[in-house]
């Protein structure tokens, strides 16, 4: 994000920088000026997503400060088309009267004002909160044009529980966050290990695709993750895995795309399906990570509930995604049909898959950690919900610890 600041006084200057840069911001994208003309000049040409304002600015260089000159300036900023309008505006002043005499002109632009004191360090923590939060709400743009990524994993699950609680399981520090204009919570965490890896969770309001895709695109615009990672429960093809294990889509699909017509006086499905592969540095991770059989026998022995007989692996293979729940068996052989090697069947995946696919830059790479609950032939039922989560959980845990 790029930010102007226009101050005169050197020791303030100073401290804004420091501020700016513990808030996330890079010193390289910070500019400053030193009176409202130098300020005018830069607004006339160059888009700032901040402008952090001092009230009492000289008008130019080899003159003296004027009470009121900031406040002009914004004023004159929000009047006139002749200038690059900035995202955020922030007011800083060290007078007492300064604040208040600004305060109606300010106000009506929804533009905040810091009292500074230059023998306190009280007002630091208020400004840096505000800066922290508008820039994860992106009031304040993050620097987007330098394809940074501003969290390290975004977790996606359908359902709040058991997907989403089991995820929040996990022994990284999770904090909730919410945002006035988004009624999703998201839950913000930190992974053990050396670098501290930033991690971002939410779930679906619904199951389905849809709801997925939607939520993955906003985590992708809100947060930047350089992973986006679906995790949950799913079904498995008999066969093809045991109950529990985690399936990793590769390639995902919807399974209904196509269409329908008429032969032989018979309606008959022509599925033409897009499918979106995993990408090959995340399919060599999973690789290595399902055969380090040891970490995953031990994941199933800490699961204290009822769990199957089967060891616990990690599969990889095609998973087709569908809007219906499917408990006849017939609708699966038909899927199978698409591809003779499918390992599981769910209703979210290739939506994620394809936000990540489709999202503007930076992409984050997409995968999908799904552990089978049930084998979705007509004896489908609830008892390994809780143990499928807990699998995929604590797999995601290994994959963001040691692969990611």
């Amino acid at each position: 994000m790029k930010v102007l600041i226009v101050e005169d006084d050197g020791d303030k200057l100073r401290r804004l920088y420091t501020v700016l840069i513990r808030s996330g911001v890079k010193e390289e994208d910070i500019s400053d000026v030193r009176c409202s003309h130098q300020a005018r000049s830069n607004l006339r040409t160059i888009h700032y997503d901040l402008l952090l304002l001092d009230l009492n600015i000289p008008r130019r260089l080899d003159e003296a400060p004027r009470s009121g000159e900031g406040a002009a300036l914004l004023e004159e900023i929000s009047e006139r088309g002749k200038y690059q309008k900035p995202r955020a505006v922030i007011g800083v002043t060290a007078y007492d009267g300064e604040l208040k005499s600004a305060q109606p002109i300010f106000n009506a632009g929804l533009v905040p004002i810091f009292l500074y004191e230059s023998e306190s360090d009280g007002w630091e923590a208020p400004l840096q909160r505000w800066l922290e939060y508008n820039i994860a709400t992106q009031v304040i743009e993050p620097s987007v044009s330098s394809g940074e990524y501003l969290v390290d994993v975004a977790i996606i699950t359908a359902l709040e529980r058991p997907e989403l609680s089991a995820i929040l399981d996990l022994d990284w520090d999770w904090k909730e966050q919410n945002f006035l204009d988004d009624d999703t919570s998201y839950f913000l965490g930190q992974a053990k290990r050396q670098d501290g890896g930033r991690i971002v969770a939410a779930s679906s309001p619904f199951v389905g695709m849809p709801a997925a895709s939607i939520l993955a695109t906003k985590m992708i615009a809100r947060f930047k993750p350089r992973f986006l990672i679906h995790a949950g429960i799913a079904a498995a093809v008999r066969g093809q895995a045991e109950i529990g294990d985690v399936l990793v889509a590769d390639p995902s699909w919807d399974w209904g795309s196509g269409k329908f017509a008429i032969d032989a006086d018979k309606i008959v499905f022509y599925a033409a399906p897009y499918q979106i592969l995993l990408r090959e540095e995340l399919r060599g991770k999973i690789r290595r990570l399902a055969s380090d059989e040891e970490r995953l026998a031990k994941i199933r022995s800490a699961w204290k509930g009822q769990r199957p007989a089967s060891v616990l692996s990690v599969r990889l293979g095609p998973m087709a995604s569908g809007a219906s729940v499917l408990a006849d068996g017939v609708t699966k052989e038909r899927i199978r049909d698409q591809h003779r090697k499918l390992l599981g069947i769910e209703m979210e995946t290739y939506g994620v898959m394809a936000a990540a696919e489709f999202s503007s830059k930076p992409r984050p790479m997409a995968i999908s950690l799904k552990s089978a609950c049930d084998f979705a032939d007509g004896q489908k039922n609830d008892e390994f919900q809780a143990y499928a989560a807990f699998t995929s959980a604590r797999v995601v845990e290994i994959l963001v610890e040691s692969y990611l």
